[in-house]
């Protein structure tokens, strides 16, 4: 059976928990402003979710990446990526990485540093949006829209609606209550795989 992180069931939890602002409200009418300001609220929150997820998931994956080498049982996919995308500029020896890696030292060293480099660039992703998306994981060796276009899709789709709900005042009327709750189960139904990829491919190792 496929596992799923801990990080897709906190998801889960945390827009369950969002949910409980619009749980009362009409499910296909938008009767007032006080209804309108929750369903905001809502979608802003669980756009926050998916971000924080998609980040966290990144970096979970490196650290059992990182883990798998750590063990002894090669170079992890998501590793040998990540260090040829964030490359050392103090290691000069590494350009020809192939050539250098049974040298662990040195790997140790280049997967911290690129590890530490995509932390950092996170904190410059804001959105959930396609370039954000590959901002995320391209680093890693993954292209969310190759692995599932459907699923990239539907996050740039949230992502666009974030960003209208977050500018303008007034909230779509085609959006109460049961759409944006679609919405978002849509979502979280696609990340399932996806984060099951994820934990998988964590363990896959880079052949020479």
């Amino acid at each position: 059976m496929l596992e799923t992180s801990a990080e897709f069931h906190q998801l889960q939890l945390s827009c369950a928990r969002s949910g409980g602002l619009i749980r009362d409200l009409h499910p296909h009418l938008i009767p007032n402003d006080d209804h309108e300001m929750r369903l905001k609220s809502y979608v802003l929150l669980c756009h926050a979710a998916f971000e924080e997820y998609l980040e966290k998931a990144s970096l979970v994956t490196l650290e059992h990446a990182f883990a798998v080498f750590e063990d002894g049982a090669g170079i992890p996919k998501a590793l040998f990526a990540l260090a040829s995308y964030y490359e050392n500029p103090v290691q000069k020896n590494l350009t020809n990485f192939r050539a250098t890696t049974h040298h662990r030292s040195i790997c140790r060293d280049a997967f911290q540093w690129a590890i530490q480099s995509h932390r950092a660039a996170l904190a410059d992703v804001h959105g959930i949006r396609t370039h954000h998306q590959d901002s995320v994981f391209m680093p890693l060796g993954i292209k969310v829209h190759s692995f599932d276009h459907i699923l990239s899709q539907a996050l740039n789709s949230y992502g666009q609606g974030r960003g209208r709900v977050a500018h303008e005042f007034r909230i779509a009327h085609q959006h109460p209550r049961a759409a944006c709750e679609q919405n978002v189960k849509q979502v979280i139904q696609l990340l399932l795989p996806f984060d099951q990829m994820l934990n998988s491919y964590s363990g896959e190792l880079f052949m020479l």
